[in-house]
């Protein structure tokens, strides 16, 4: 659910950005600034977080059907 819910976020930023509603950042500093890019980067964050868990709950789940 969180990770679905992040990808979706990240998107949804994305296409934001993309479709020219974002203004242009001059510097990386000033795109730094911008909310719509601390939402992408939190969104990101979740994301790799969550699939990460994802990934060890399922290697722990096939470990215990590999060894009953």
């Amino acid at each position: 659910m969180g990770q679905t819910g992040a990808m979706l976020t990240s998107a949804g930023v994305t296409i934001y950005a993309l479709s020219g509603a974002a203004s242009t950042a001059s510097t990386a500093t000033m795109l730094l600034l911008k909310p719509w890019f601390l939402v992408l980067i939190v969104a990101a964050a979740i994301e790799r977080l969550t699939g990460l868990a994802s990934g060890v709950a399922f290697e722990r789940d096939w470990v215990v059907l590999v060894m009953s």
